[in-house]
């Protein structure tokens, strides 16, 4: 696992060696993936720097979702492939501390398309129960893979719409988590979580750089039923993980 400077998820996590060696320019193992990259990627480049058993299954994740979105069907866009690791695993797992630290045992995951962040998440062993809900059935089919390759516990994929399954599987969806990465907007997607989530919960959405005006936006949707506890800042860019507490 690289595109990262040394020990920056060290840092947050304190779940990788402080020596470990990664390489800025690296991407992923090649193990298992040498007929499976695009063709643009430099193999000679690609290392494997991950030492511990959770980093080991970080490291199988990512290789199974670049072999599946390679040869089964789109998970994230191919241009994305080359920066996997950088956009996408980095930025789910640099929050792991806090949603530890929030107490948060029960998740659910909305829009979860490759199962980021939640997977890498519970990997990393955040949560006791996860939920992940994604509309697209090919990309559901994804996640039950690795569900079953990974052999996760308490963890559950439902191919359905949120507002739908809200109101036909409500108790089942019940939680003091809820994770979303890039879907809709905040208030929208906060009106949907006050329904779920617990008083005292925490919803965690990864946001891009118009996340402030989103929350000001619809500041006057969301706010009787959540208080905004902070944003931390993820990856190299503008992109944040808004945290907001249930009323």
């Amino acid at each position: 696992l690289g595109m990262v400077a040394a020990g920056q998820l060290a840092a947050c996590l304190n779940l990788w060696p402080q020596q470990a060696a990664f390489r800025q320019d690296a991407v992923i193992s090649k193990a298992g993936l040498s007929t499976t990259l695009p063709a643009d990627i430099d193999l000679d480049q690609i290392v494997n720097t991950l030492k511990s058993d959770k980093n080991k299954r970080l490291r199988e994740y990512g290789e199974l979702l670049l072999r599946w979105n390679q040869g089964v069907s789109n998970l994230i866009s191919r241009n994305d492939e080359i920066r996997l690791v950088d956009r996408h695993i980095r930025e789910s797992i640099e929050p792991a501390k806090l949603l530890i630290e929030s107490g948060c045992k029960v998740f659910v995951d909305f829009g979860s398309g490759a199962g980021l962040p939640a997977i890498p998440l519970q990997l990393l062993g955040v949560g006791e129960r996860w939920t992940l809900v994604e509309s697209r059935r090919n990309k559901t089919l994804f996640l039950r893979r690795v569900e079953q390759d990974f052999k996760l516990e308490h963890f559950t994929a439902k191919t359905a719409r949120l507002e739908v399954i809200i109101e036909t599987e409500h108790d089942d969806l019940v939680c003091d988590g809820f994770t979303s990465r890039a879907t809709m907007l905040m208030s929208p997607t906060l009106e949907m979580a006050a329904t779920i989530v617990r008083p005292g919960g925490k919803a965690f959405l990864w946001k891009g750089s118009s996340w402030s005006e989103e929350m000001e936006k619809g500041r006057g949707l969301w706010e009787p039923q959540w208080d905004f506890e902070q944003a931390f800042p993820v990856g190299d860019g503008p992109n944040v993980v808004a945290i907001f507490i249930r009323k």
